[in-house]
């Protein structure tokens, strides 16, 4: 896999952006000097990671159709529009 920093037209990436922005806080994301390419290679890891600890531990139904928690019957809430979990259809 080939990865490259996208640019803008003024040849600013997003990361020098960020940069910027973090800067005002005190924050230092890296100078001109940074990996690009080693940091994406490293967000899609990350990436692959979550997915695969989110479908290991069947957390896709309460990451992305649960309205709330009913503390009572301890149990999630879903929101019957986005996911029926009777059914177990989206």
């Amino acid at each position: 896999m080939l990865l490259a920093p996208a640019n803008d037209e003024d040849g600013k990436g997003l990361g020098g952006k960020l940069a910027g922005l973090a800067s005002l806080e005190g924050i230092s994301l890296g100078g001109e000097g940074s990996n690009q390419p080693v940091i994406s290679k490293e967000v899609l890891q990350s990436r692959t990671f979550l997915t695969i600890f989110i479908y290991r531990h069947k957390l896709t139904q309460p990451l992305m159709a649960v309205k709330g928690w009913d503390i009572e019957a301890q149990r999630w809430l879903y929101n019957c529009e986005v996911y029926n979990p009777d059914s177990g259809e989206w």
